[in-house]
């Protein structure tokens, strides 16, 4: 017993769940075979105090959890739930292969009942293999799984050397040599065993994450950005000194800014999951950022909001000269120069600086945010009603949900099924940023009227002034082209961050290739989305990276997000020979717009709403509390 639990790999997983590692390399079994020598995972439910007692004696697992899981009578169709008592001689004892050399099963174990357990299946191939293992074969027991390619179990990575384990369900992460093999054979004790926390007995570090919680320290990181940001004060264009030093401080905070979310991260990453994507979304915003301080030939000016026929608006025209020299001679104090440094620090969209675009100023009153945010609001209740029918569903999918309230099945279920569910996740997701922005809009209302009525100076009270806030979204639903809704209609927040980052080198390359106008453009477009598609696997290998229990590993994780990016291009590029040939009574670019988009954003949902990914971040939907709803 000594002997074989010091060759053994164990951890505390989940409760109720043992896993270990045999790497006999037997090959695969199937339904019918002896007791278990192969190479692949072994995931057990623990239904008697005697499995525990053979987990121990078998594996020298002696962490376990019991939960008691009442045996099966007939197939999971006809499940029926035991109250009584389990003897081991009648117990039927369960095990999921979900590891096998470079085909392997998955065998993902999902509640369906209280007391009714089902697996989730992926499919990849068409051979179907029994998922239980028992000395001799119960009838009592039947489950399926399909095979599919190991480089698609996202919770397992093989090192060399070790086996990286994570865990559905509590994100606890080990790394361990690989043990002995073993020979599985039932439980036929039960005795208690004392649990032992397994860090203890590995002589593992307390926290196994490669990241850490963010502290007041963290700041020292923004030292050497604010200062290479300052150097773009107009006051500063004639000193070649201070020019050097700006481009200098590039390559430094482009390393830091995109190396900072690695380091420090909010744990546990699974409940931490937008605090997480924000910490990204800076990191990599900043990187580029720093890029565009780096490079740029000169200073930034800062532009006076027009009044143009009776609206506010900034316009995207060369300045004056006069207007340049007056800046560039004008003397900053320190209070000045912070107050622009800020100001140029969190304007994502540079709607005050002579690099911004052309825009509409805010002119929302109070009573129109809260209209526009209780209306997005509802957008977003349905959707996330949808999304989270189905994560909860003991269906699993929409196409089931679907069939159970009585809808007859179709050839194209499937496809509507999936449409419909990537419609909803896309909802989702516009609805909650334009929700968080638009109370954000209200908050800095709030804040500049109680300014104005403490009498505060002036620069104060215009860094909190909503005209700087317009709305993110401008109704992507009715856009008539790609174009329209790239340009237009989505929020162009990361509109600059992609023209620095691919869209406007490409076009410089272009350019210096001979390209002609129309091929630069093309180019700038490509650059830009390749640009966007980096920043969304960017993100996800921060926020779900190891030991988060469903990680995004490169360059095994399929990039799905960043193919969904890389498509928009194309689909720009060919939509003027498309859009014509759709009659005006189908919707024309509109239903070209919905097609394309519901068509390439699958791979984007179904990267960002796997198991433990940004779903996980709603409770069940009868458990969301009302201020969610209600309250800016």
């Amino acid at each position: 017993m000594a002997d074989r639990a010091s060759k053994t790999a164990v951890l505390r997983a989940s409760p109720g769940v043992c896993i270990a590692w045999d790497r006999s390399f037997g090959g695969r079994h199937c339904a019918d075979s002896p007791p278990i020598r192969s190479s692949r995972w072994h995931i057990a439910k623990v239904t008697h105090p005697g499995l525990q007692k053979h987990c121990e004696d078998v594996f020298g697992i002696s962490s376990l959890d019991i939960q008691a899981w009442p045996p099966f009578e007939g197939n999971l169709a006809s499940c029926k739930s035991k109250t009584e008592p389990i003897q081991s001689s009648s117990h039927v004892w369960c095990s999921w292969p979900v590891f096998d050399g470079c085909t392997g099963i998955v065998a993902h174990i999902e509640p369906i009942y209280p007391w009714i357990f089902g697996i989730v299946s992926a499919s990849i191939s068409q051979r179907v293999l029994s998922g239980f293992h028992p000395a001799q074969r119960p009838q009592e027991c039947r489950f399926t799984t399909q095979c599919i390619s190991w480089l698609h179990l996202p919770f397992l990575i093989w090192y060399p050397q070790a086996i990286n384990v994570i865990v559905l369900g509590k994100s606890l992460q080990y790394i361990f040599p690989l043990p002995s093999e073993f020979t599985l054979t039932p439980p036929t004790a039960s005795l208690p065993v004392q649990p032992l926390e397994m860090r203890d007995k590995l002589h593992l570090p307390k926290s196994s994450a490669l990241c850490e919680p963010p502290g007041f320290f963290v700041l020292a990181y923004l030292v050497p950005l604010v200062l290479q940001c300052s150097l773009l004060h107009p006051s500063f264009s004639k000193s070649s000194s201070l020019r050097l030093l700006r481009r200098a401080l590039t390559p430094i905070n482009f390393y830091l800014c995109i190396r900072f979310p690695f380091f420090y991260c909010f744990l546990p990453l699974e409940q931490r999951l937008l605090s997480n994507i924000r910490l990204s979304a800076l990191g990599f915003y900043f990187a580029v950022k720093s890029l565009d301080w780096g490079f740029s030939k000169g200073p930034y000016y800062t532009r006076t909001l027009k009044v143009i026929d009776g609206i506010k608006q900034w316009e995207r025209d060369e300045l004056s000269e006069s207007v340049r020299q007056a800046q560039e001679e004008n003397e900053v104090n320190i209070l000045e120069l912070f107050r622009w440094t800020l100001s140029q620090l969190t304007s994502m969209r540079g709607f005050s600086f002579s690099w911004g675009p052309t825009s509409h100023a805010n002119t929302y009153s109070t009573l129109d945010l809260f209209y526009r945010f209780y209306k997005v609001k509802l957008a977003g209740f349905c959707a996330l009603y949808v999304i989270l029918s189905v994560r909860d569903s003991p269906f699993l999918s929409l196409r089931s949900a679907l069939l159970s309230l009585g809808l007859p099945d179709f050839p194209g279920l499937n496809i509507f099924a999936e449409a419909f569910l990537t419609l909803a996740f896309g909802i989702l997701l516009a609805t909650n940023i334009d929700a968080k922005f638009t109370s954000l809009t209200l908050y800095v209302t709030a804040i500049h009227e109680l300014l104005i009525f403490c009498n505060l100076p002036k620069g104060i009270c215009e860094f909190f002034n909503p005209t700087y806030y317009p709305p993110l979204f401008n109704s992507p639903h009715k856009s008539n082209s790609l174009e329209e809704f790239w340009s237009r209609g989505w929020h162009t927040v990361l509109r600059r961050t992609f023209l620095i980052g691919g869209g406007k080198p490409a076009g410089w390359l272009t350019k210096a290739a001979g390209g002609g106008v129309r091929m630069q453009k093309i180019a700038c477009i490509i650059g830009a989305f390749v640009t966007s598609a980096l920043f969304h696997e960017y993100m996800l290998l921060v926020v779900f990276q190891v030991p988060h229990s469903n990680p995004h590993i490169f360059p095994t994780s399929f990039p799905g997000s960043g193919i969904y990016f890389l498509l928009q291009p194309f689909g720009i590029i060919i939509e003027p020979y498309i859009i014509p040939l759709i009659p005006k009574k189908l919707g024309g670019g509109k239903m070209w717009v919905w097609i394309f988009g519901l068509v390439t954003a699958y791979t984007f949902r179904a990267e960002f709403s796997g198991p433990h990914r940004l779903l996980s971040a709603y409770p069940p939907f009868s458990k969301i509390p009302w201020k969610f709803y209600l309250i800016p």
